[in-house]
């Protein structure tokens, strides 16, 4: 791991200085997951890390954590499940359970322009929950 959000310790963020001291090496791996689809789009660069764990920490602002009953996340977390193509919609790690799922849609959408209809629709559904 590169980079882990801690809830125990304060809520931060922790980069690992054991995979991440080498930035050319951590880019190009980076670059090497977005182009097959491991991780999202726009993650070719260190700030996805710091976004995608981002994403957890708003998860767990808006107690997403787990068992969310927010039935539009639900919804659309289900419809990303079925779908043969969910690796090209979001990323394979997104695949892994609906929290990678959230942050996984967060960083894209925080790291590029043209994110897919997924994330985008994840993040006003976040932004919905934040303007409440």
């Amino acid at each position: 791991l590169c980079a882990t959000f801690s809830f125990r310790s304060n809520r931060i963020i922790e980069i690992n200085d054991r995979f991440c001291k080498d930035y050319a090496k951590l880019r190009s791996t980076l670059e090497q997951q977005e182009l097959y689809h491991t991780l999202a789009k726009g993650s070719n660069n260190p700030k996805y890390l710091v976004d995608h764990e981002l994403g957890h920490s708003i998860q767990h602002k808006f107690g997403l954590d787990g068992n969310s009953n927010d039935k539009d996340i639900e919804v659309l977390w289900e419809k990303f499940r079925k779908d043969p193509q969910a690796d090209r919609l979001v990323s394979k790690y997104a695949k892994a359970s609906k929290s990678e799922f959230i942050s996984e849609c967060w960083a894209s959408f925080r790291n590029t322009d043209d994110c897919n209809f997924t994330a985008k629709d994840l993040c006003n559904i976040l932004e919905r929950m934040y303007l409440r």
